[in-house]
């Protein structure tokens, strides 16, 4: 079995969208419903302007998207400049335990180095859930940087 782990192509972005949708509730449970048709419309919009909002995807055996990522840039004067924002990050329950979520934000920090971005940021949730997010991601060398407020429009 192989895992490939890399940015979406156009083609896959719609999988993708539909595995993030299925897995966002589990991991909290406060999360909005995704409408998956106007969702992978958007994604694909903003993945055709080269927008510097992207998808990455870990596919296993060339055809089954088992995890995906979706990474905005943002830009802060006190952050050194242009940085990334992990939005979304989520792998198939069945797919969890065998490096997928490490191996998605290699890729990341990867393409962030390309990008010039001094750092990765993410959110995880205050569910239980959310809390064994955190300590994967401290376990991957993120560390606390303060809290995160949100205004719903």
């Amino acid at each position: 079995m192989s895992i490939d782990i890399r940015l979406a192509t156009s083609d896959e972005l719609s999988r993708a969208v539909g595995l993030i949708a299925a897995l966002l509730p589990e991991l909290d449970e406060a999360a909005r419903v995704i409408d998956t048709t106007k969702s992978s419309a958007l994604m694909a919009q903003v993945h055709a302007e080269g927008a510097n909002h992207l998808m990455f995807v870990a596919i296993a055996d060339r055809t089954e998207i088992v995890g995906a990522a979706t990474v905005a840039q943002s830009f802060a004067l006190f952050g050194g400049g242009r940085y990334g924002i992990i939005n979304e990050m989520v792998v198939d329950r069945e797919w969890r335990r065998r490096g997928i979520g490490g191996g998605l934000l290699a890729e990341i920090a990867n393409e962030a180095t390309k990008r010039g971005w001094t750092s990765v940021e993410v959110t995880t949730a205050e569910s239980e859930d959310g809390v064994l997010g955190r300590l994967f991601y401290e376990g991957q060398g993120f560390g606390p940087v303060g809290a995160k407020l949100q205004l719903l429009l």
